[in-house]
C-alpha cells in the first residue's frame, strides 16, 4: 500500500481544510447547515437548491465521521493527485461527490432528510486508487490482507446489500460514488470502442464495390460465362465476396 509523503499536495490539503471548516459550521449551526448546505433531495428538486449537490460533501455530523473521512482523504488522495495533477484530481473528486448526490436524489426524490459528508466522493477515490494501484494491499481489521481491486469489489457488494435495509448511513451515496468513478473510467473505453467499430464499418463500406457493378458482372456471367470476365471484373467480384463474408 502507498502512503502519502510528509508534504501533502495542494488540492489534498485544500480538501482537508475545507472539510474541517465545514465540520465547524455543522457544529456551530447544525440545523441551519444541514437543511441549507446539506443534501435535501426535495429542496434540490422543488426549490432549485442545486448548490447542495456540492456543499453537502464538506459537512460532517459527528467526530467519528469527520475523522474517518479526513483519514481516507489523507491516505488515498496524495498518490492520485501526484499522478494525475491538481486539476484532474479535483474534478474527479467533485464529480464522484455529485454522482453520489444524484443517486441519492434519484432513490428518494421527495426526502426531507439531509445527507452530509464526503463519503460518496471518498468511495470514488477508493475506486480510483484500486484502478491505479490494483495490487496494493489493505488490511481488514488490521489483520486480513486484501488487494485493493478485491477490496473495492467487496465494498460494492457490501454497500449494495446493506442499502436494502433501513439505516441512517447514506448507503446510496456510497454506491453513487463508486458507480460514478466506474463510469468515469469506463466511458472513454466504451467511446473509443464505439468509434473504432464505426470506423471499421465505414472502411468496409468504402471498400465495398457498387451493387450496380456487381449486378452487371453477374448478368454477364449468366449470358456469356465466367471466362468472358476481364481481370478487373474478376477482382471486383472477389472484393464483393470478401465484403459479404465480413458482414455476416
Amino acid at each position: 500500500m502507498f502512503y502519502p509523503s510528509s508534504k501533502l499536495p495542494r488540492v489534498t490539503t485544500g480538501l482537508l481544510v475545507t472539510v474541517m471548516a465545514g465540520a465547524l459550521a455543522s457544529a456551530m449551526f447544525p440545523a441551519w447547515s444541514a437543511m441549507n448546505l446539506g443534501l435535501v433531495p426535495a429542496h434540490v428538486l422543488r426549490e432549485g437548491r442545486l448548490w447542495q449537490v456540492l456543499t453537502y460533501i464538506f459537512l460532517h455530523g459527528s467526530l467519528t465521521h469527520l475523522i474517518f473521512n479526513m483519514f481516507a482523504i489523507y491516505m488515498f488522495s496524495p498518490s492520485i493527485e501526484n499522478l494525475w495533477g491538481q486539476r484532474k484530481f479535483l474534478i474527479y473528486f467533485l464529480i464522484c461527490g455529485v454522482g453520489a448526490a444524484l443517486l441519492t436524489i434519484a432513490v428518494g426524490p421527495f426526502s426531507l432528510v439531509p445527507t452530509i459528508g464526503a463519503s460518496g466522493a471518498i468511495y470514488g477515490l477508493l475506486l480510483a486508487y484500486a484502478r491505479i494501484f490494483p495490487d496494493s494491499v489493505f488490511y481488514l481489521g488490521f489483520l486480513l490482507p486484501i488487494r485493493a481491486k478485491h477490496f473495492v469489489v467487496l465494498l460494492f457488494f457490501l454497500e449494495f446489500f446493506l442499502a436494502q435495509t433501513p439505516s441512517m448511513v447514506a448507503r446510496f451515496a456510497h454506491l453513487g460514488g463508486l458507480l460514478t468513478g466506474l463510469i468515469y473510467f469506463k466511458a472513454p473505453e466504451l467511446f473509443h470502442a464505439f468509434r473504432s467499430s464505426r470506423f471499421e464499418a465505414s472502411e468496409t463500406r468504402d471498400r465495398r464495390p457498387p451493387l450496380e457493378e456487381v449486378d452487371r458482372i453477374l448478368d454477364k456471367i449468366k449470358t456469356k460465362g465466367v471466362n468472358s470476365l476481364t481481370a478487373r471484373e474478376k477482382e471486383t467480384l472477389e472484393k464483393a465476396s470478401e465484403t459479404f463474408k465480413h458482414s455476416r
